[in-house]
């Protein structure tokens, strides 16, 4: 499978497309930064990724949606 169609099976979901090489689920962000966003693992450690400048607004709206 490739991201896209990974993509469209998790839409609604709580997964969103920070990246052409990464897909995030938002309940694991820990900070959101300019170009890149904090995420904890499930051992507890914490990893950067980056966030693409045209991804970023839909990162945050999701983001947004996941806290209600």
């Amino acid at each position: 499978s490739t991201l896209k169609i990974i993509e469209t099976e998790l839409e609604g979901k709580g997964f969103v497309r920070i990246h052409s090489a990464y897909l995030l689920n938002v309940k694991y962000i820990h900070l959101i930064k300019q170009r890149d966003v904090e995420v904890w693992l499930g051992d507890g450690k914490c990893v950067v990724l980056p966030i693409s400048r045209g991804r970023r607004n839909n990162l945050i709206l999701e983001y947004k949606k996941n806290l209600q």
